[in-house]
């Protein structure tokens, strides 16, 4: 009886913790990789550049701004 009682409640957890983690990961999991992988690409770009000069071969004003997106991202996880 005490068996059936916590694998019940063990089922319940799961499928609460599954349900969790697919809400997180439509709301702002996607985007996260997406914005990591726009930040990589945008390095990757200016790491095939063979210039010693930062100032041209980074835009540093699209990094920043990809930085404002994701921290405006998890503002609202506070």
């Amino acid at each position: 009886m005490y068996l059936n009682v916590i694998l019940t409640i063990f089922v319940i957890v799961q499928f609460t913790i599954c349900g969790c983690v697919i809400y997180w990961w439509k709301k702002y999991g996607k985007k996260i990789v997406k914005s990591f992988s726009d930040m990589n690409s945008m390095l990757s770009k200016t790491s095939g550049n063979k210039s010693m000069d930062l100032s041209k071969s980074m835009d540093l004003s699209k990094i920043m701004s990809e930085i404002n997106n994701m921290s405006k991202m998890f503002g609202g996880l506070k």
